[in-house]
């Protein structure tokens, strides 16, 4: 029979037990009336505890762009751009190269892919024309591209029904990627804070789950010079994604680039529509143009820096061929509209060529005043 204590004063152990179970529960500090049971939080812990004998696998990026690995499996990345951009396009060279082997810069790193295509935003036609764009770069036959890459056109569904769809995605076809052409379109509100992070945490967790790179696409600010994804959902998406990557237009020219990453900056690619609609690589028209745009600048300053040269040499002239350094560096400022470090500069270049030091004088002649005794 149980010893009963009708003394108040404890029994042997009482007290001890006591004591266990008070460190055992704890009240939480972030969240008021709610109790934390340390002994399943130990657990926990000690679970996700990380130490220098951790077993970690190496990570998996999916595709390499000159050795550079990106999307990772097993996390989130994101691809940002305006509208029309090359975004979607941008995609569809990934995913070519993954079914090629290799493509332009890109080297596939996965063997026998599954991929998912979720696209939220385009028609009908525009849905198929990825698997279209897919086949004739590639050169995979269409069997062999409807095997290893599952294409939805989801434009019509809501933000519940694409959730459950992706999660049924992900049971059924146990996909290496999954790429989300339209995840704004997966919440109520992209600027609702909670709801955002919730959304992001959860593709965090499911690309563990599911060891898949998942790959959101999204919208930048409509302001020119923002390069900010939309709204909340844009910010928690970026901080959370191991890769982020824009895509931009220029001339006709559409840029690749690493904006955010915790790993090897990926270098920058291109790639452009030619006159018979392919996709092709501009790397060496970019280059090209790129170079000649520098050659022409560095031609313009080099214009600008002689025109310069020229005023400061009349200057000197002007006012007989010599003047105080100081009083050169003040009528360059007020002549030329320079700053004060541009004018030493400028009269610095010239030391040695077309000006000469005299004491606290420079002066256009090497020859000096003789001292007439």
């Amino acid at each position: 029979m149980e010893e009963q204590n009708f003394s108040g004063i404890p029994l042997p152990g009482e007290e001890d037990k006591k004591q266990q179970t008070t460190q055992s529960v704890l009240e939480n500090p972030f969240k008021q009336g709610e109790m934390i049971n340390l002994d399943e939080t130990r657990e926990q812990l000690a679970e996700c505890l990380v130490t220098s004998q951790t077993e970690v696998p190496p990570s998996k990026p999916i595709i390499a762009v000159d050795d550079v690995g990106i999307f990772t499996k097993s996390d989130i990345h994101l691809v940002k751009a305006k509208a029309k951009a090359g975004k979607t396009t941008m995609l569809k060279i990934i995913v070519a190269a993954i079914m090629l082997g290799q493509l332009f810069r890109l080297k596939s790193l996965l063997d026998n892919p599954k991929i998912i295509w979720f696209d939220t935003e385009q028609s009908m036609n525009d849905t198929k024309r990825i698997i279209e764009d897919i086949i004739k770069m590639s050169g995979k036959s269409p069997d062999e591209i409807d095997e290893h890459i599952k294409v939805y056109h989801l434009r019509r569904f809501f933000s519940d029904e694409l959730k459950m769809m992706f999660i049924g995605a992900l049971v059924e076809h146990k996909p290496d990627v999954i790429i989300v052409d339209g995840v704004v379109d997966f919440v109520e509100s992209f600027n609702d804070d909670k709801e955002s992070k919730r959304f992001i945490r959860t593709l965090i967790t499911l690309s563990e789950q599911y060891d898949c790179s998942i790959i959101n696409v999204l919208h930048t600010n409509k302001a020119q010079e923002d390069h900010n994804p939309r709204g909340h959902l844009g910010s928690f998406a970026t901080n959370a994604s191991e890769t982020v990557l824009e895509c931009e237009e220029n001339g006709g020219i559409f840029s690749v680039k690493s904006t955010e990453t915790r790993h090897a900056r990926m270098p920058k690619w291109h790639f452009m529509y030619d006159s018979k609609d392919n996709i092709v690589s501009a790397d060496e028209l970019r280059n090209h143009l790129d170079k000649l745009k520098d050659e022409q600048k560095k031609a313009a300053n080099a214009e600008e820096d002689a025109k310069l040269k020229a005023s400061m040499l009349k200057i000197v002239n002007d006012n007989h061929g010599k003047m105080k350094r100081s009083e050169l560096v003040t009528k360059l400022r007020e002549l030329l509209a320079i700053g004060r470090s541009k004018a030493y500069d400028l009269i610095k270049s010239e030391i040695g060529k077309h000006l000469f030091e005299n004491g606290e004088d420079v002066q256009t002649s090497q020859q000096t005043e003789l001292n007439m005794q």
